[in-house]
């Protein structure tokens, strides 16, 4: 469990250091108010293409090592309802934003609308490509797969500079993340689904259709919460301190970000990990939290004292985000916690619990940016999202018998999803 969950912190941590790398070169290549404003496009991109996902990669991780001969079909199943979905919401999406937010610049003119509806589908794919191969025991590839993208969107940056100076920063993403998903589509079916389906002879282990769309139908609305409270505050950053100011909370955001990414794959390793058996999740549950605390203790501690310098890379002006920086830090050790527990929860289909820690988590911390921002500036929106993450952190520690203890194992067949819980099936 820890190995895998290493290979996806490596993959994370060679895409964190390369994107450092990338939104370095965008901040020479591009004035502080175009990097904010492609900031919150890809922000936006990103929760649009949440919504759109329908966080099918979890439902990959906890279904797919179990589907046997029906993998191929589970798979594309999944990839074509996504895409649909990722096409109608990208188009709704621009539409709104026109209506909810004329001056918002980025959105002017047809091709960069398309543009967007575009990103959404490829990077809805991308996302999902990730679970499945992670879940086709091919995790090696994963920090392989998201290496080539990183070093392609850097490369693509510099080159889409003179070309197209007010999008070219969001117009990288979106062509190398086509280049990727369509290798590694072409892999997955030629490849490694056939070899899963000759390793996985004689197992199908797979629920009915049902008990998986309440599944997915049950995590899908805590993601969405969760995504929410994350992408929405770039946009509000934007509508309350312009462009330019979010271009500073962008960066100190994305180095932060590593540290959570941490914490993310630990806990979708321990859903791969505990999907077929949980007679040890209670134990792997806490070697994740005393494991991955002690390397993100560390982390947090260098990022406190370098903040300004690490700022500082991009220019002297993002150093004003340096406070800002050291409490995104903090806040990612309370949210150890935070998703541990929710992937705990995860992983023993205790939905409840993984949706309302998402909702109170979106419920508190964008209320608390919109009140902060006007009042203490940018470091309103760290404030905002450590208050939230402690508050959380702390409730769940007090009732953390609701997703360290595991009741009795029953096979998959044998359950269903009930408001949110477990139950047997009449």
């Amino acid at each position: 469990m820890l190995r895998n969950g290493h290979l996806l912190t490596l993959s994370s941590t060679l895409t964190s250091v390369i994107g450092f790398f990338f939104w370095t070169v965008a901040a020479w290549k591009y004035d502080p108010a175009t990097v904010g404003r492609n900031s919150a496009a890809i922000s936006l991109m990103v929760f649009v293409a949440a919504i759109a996902q329908l966080n099918l990669s979890s439902a990959v991780v906890r279904f797919v090592p179990v589907s046997g001969r029906r993998t191929t079909s589970l798979i594309v199943v999944m990839y074509c309802v996504s895409g649909c979905v990722a096409l109608v919401v990208g188009v709704c999406a621009v539409a709104i934003l026109k209506v909810l937010t004329p001056d918002l610049a980025f959105f002017d003119g047809g091709l960069p609308q398309a543009m967007f509806v575009a990103a959404t589908v490829i990077y809805t794919i991308f996302v999902i490509q990730d679970s499945v191969l992670f879940a086709l025991r091919r995790p090696a590839l994963v920090p392989l797969e998201n290496f080539v993208t990183a070093v392609l969107r850097v490369g693509l940056v510099v080159a889409l500079a003179a070309v197209v100076p007010r999008h070219g920063i969001f117009a990288s993403w979106v062509l190398a993340l086509g280049c990727i998903v369509l290798a590694v589509g072409v892999f997955v079916f030629a490849r490694a689904i056939p070899r899963h389906r000759r390793e996985a002879e004689g197992v199908d282990e797979l629920p009915p259709s049902r008990q998986i769309v309440r599944f997915v139908a049950w995590d899908y609305l805590g993601s969405i919460s969760s995504i929410g409270s994350t992408s929405v505050i770039p946009l509000i950053v934007v509508a309350i301190l312009g462009a330019e100011q979010n271009g500073f909370f962008a960066v100190a955001w994305l180095i932060a970000s590593a540290l959570y990414l941490v914490s993310f794959n630990m806990g979708f390793s321990l859903v791969m990990e505990s999907a077929a058996d949980q007679s040890r999740l209670g134990r792997q549950v806490r070697d994740v939290l005393v494991h991955t605390g002690k390397l993100m203790a560390l982390v947090v501690v260098v990022l406190v004292v370098f903040a300004p310098y690490l700022l500082g890379i991009f220019g002297h002006s993002y150093q004003a985000a340096d406070n800002t920086l050291r409490l995104l830090a903090l806040a990612a050790l309370p949210n150890l916690v935070v998703v541990t527990a929710i992937n705990s929860s995860r992983a023993q289909r205790r939905m409840g619990l993984v949706v309302w820690t998402q909702i109170a988590q979106c419920l508190l911390v964008l209320p608390l940016t919109w009140l902060l921002l006007p009042e203490v500036g940018l470091i309103g929106v760290a404030i905002a999202w450590l208050v939230t993450q402690l508050l959380i952190s702390g409730a769940l520690l007090v009732r953390r018998d609701l997703w360290l203890t595991v009741r009795p194992a029953q096979s998959p067949g044998t359950m269903a999803l009930v408001e949110g819980e477990p139950t047997p099936c009449r």
